[in-house]
């Protein structure tokens, strides 16, 4: 819809309000007439809107298929690559024959595996028959989106690279299979093994046990009469480190692919946060969702990833406004505000469950900020000292000190639930030492959610 608005705006056939933006699902009428108003100064390229850069879409997830969750590696092996197969633990068949949208499937061995595992059944059967508990970890699932700007060959190589440097060079077996329906939606789904494999193809523990001992080197006795033993991984995928590892080498290689065949966009695979990029992070559409938006109808995560495309577009405005800006007191209160947005955009992205509780903050205070620092740099370029003029520009100061409290309120609400939780965690603890006898009189006071012993060097803080 932005690129149809910017081809009418330079074809000089659209003046604002806008009609396209006042159909925007997101937000009300009349917050949608704050955008289009605030949104004549919204850069034109998409490079420009994206600060310089071109940034393609990141996605990587990792999971692990759990028996203890109801899930099966055959089953989830089928699925993924649109087969037929039967589980032999269990006796399950799962055909997903008539699943469309599987355009490669491949597996990728070690050079010690059994060349029968470039079967998928044969494969992940063995897996299942050589887990005997019933919480067994089967497999580790990768799923990374996979850029549009990429043929499918380029894709494909893409995959494969990725998946024998990182998986297959350590031992791992990787089952990969890229799923497109047209969609705009390209992704692939790596299945991994989790046991290692001996030099004849054999699957080896995950893990053994040792004992531990003490200073002296002697085995540990507890007080059941056996002795202290601890476990020990016999190779390092599970490591907390590999995740990180593994998310920045896929960035890493499809911005390397990228390059090579001569496209701008690229991928980061770090937090807005760890970027230093304060905005909202847009949320995965899927598959289904995204062939709905197709048809015209909206969706609930359609309609979000709108909203926060807005608000993020409007942010960035009002930083280059601030830019602008040459009244120190003024450019002092907008950098409050951007910093005081900053620590809400964080919460939102770690508790995406809140981005509903900012509803105002995105819809009103942001547009309606943008308008007013808009006002004001366009008048203080006139060079006039009018009444009219000058009015107006105080009356915008002194109106920004307001902006950055409710700011500050919004910022304070979204703690709201958190701080009534901790409130009454005090309030309980606080009840539960009064009836131990642990409260004042009693060598311990609790106040104001502390509570000191009376020797002073103990010191519990809640």
């Amino acid at each position: 819809m932005f690129r149809a608005w910017r081809r009418c705006r330079e074809q000089g056939k659209l003046h604002f309000p806008c009609d396209g933006l006042r159909r925007l699902p997101f937000c009300t009428l009349a917050a949608r007439e704050r955008l289009a108003a605030a949104s004549h100064s919204l850069p034109s390229s998409p490079n420009e809107r994206n600060g310089g850069d071109t940034i393609a879409i990141y996605h990587c997830s990792i999971k692990i298929v759990s028996r203890g969750k109801g899930k099966s590696a055959v089953a989830a092996a089928a699925y993924r690559s649109g087969e037929k197969l039967t589980n032999e633990w269990d006796g399950l068949t799962h055909d997903y024959t008539k699943k469309g949208g599987v355009v490669h499937s491949e597996i990728l061995l070690p050079a010690h595996a059994p060349p029968a595992f470039s079967d998928r059944s044969t494969l992940w059967n063995s897996v299942e028959l050589s887990e005997k508990s019933n919480n067994a970890q089967l497999a580790r699932e990768v799923e990374i989106a996979l850029p549009v700007e990429l043929s499918r060959e380029e894709q494909t190589r893409l995959v494969r690279e990725y998946c024998s440097s990182q998986f297959v060079s350590k031992g791992m077996i990787a089952d990969f299979n890229l799923h497109d329906t047209g969609g705009g939606n390209p992704h692939a789904h790596i299945l991994l093994t989790m046991r290692p494999l001996d030099e004849k193809g054999a699957w080896l523990p995950k893990s053994k046990k040792e004992y531990v001992l003490d200073e002296n080197g002697e085995r540990i006795r507890l007080p059941s009469g056996r002795y202290k033993t601890r476990k020990v991984d016999l190779v390092d995928w599970n490591n907390r480190e590999n995740a990180e590892v593994w998310r920045r080498t896929w960035a890493d290689l499809t911005n390397e692919f990228l390059a090579q065949n001569n496209c701008p966009e690229r991928i980061d695979h770090r937090s807005y946060e760890r970027q230093g990029i304060d905005q909202i992070p847009t949320v995965h559409v899927g598959v289904s969702a995204t062939q709905m938006e197709k048809k015209g109808i909206v969706t609930e995560r359609g309609e979000l990833n709108r909203n926060i495309n807005a608000a993020n577009r409007i942010l960035r405005e009002i930083r280059r406004a601030n830019d602008r800006i040459a009244d120190p007191v003024l450019s002092q209160k907008i950098d409050r505000l951007e910093e005081v947005a900053g620590k809400i955009f964080r919460i939102i992205e770690k508790e995406p469950a809140k981005k509903g509780k900012a509803g105002t903050f995105l819809n009103y205070y942001l547009p309606t900020t943008l308008k007013l620092l808009n006002a004001y740099d366009r008048m203080g370029a006139q060079g006039v000292n009018g009444e009219n003029i000058d009015n107006t520009m105080q009356r915008v100061e002194s109106m920004m000190s307001t902006i950055v409290a409710a700011f500050e309120k919004q910022l304070d609400m979204l703690f709201g639930s958190e701080a009534m939780d901790i409130s009454t965690d005090i309030t309980v603890l606080e009840n539960m030492m009064k009836r131990e006898g642990l409260s004042e009189g009693d060598g311990v006071q609790a106040s104001g959610g502390t509570a000191t012993a009376s020797q002073g060097d103990i010191k519990l803080e809640l």
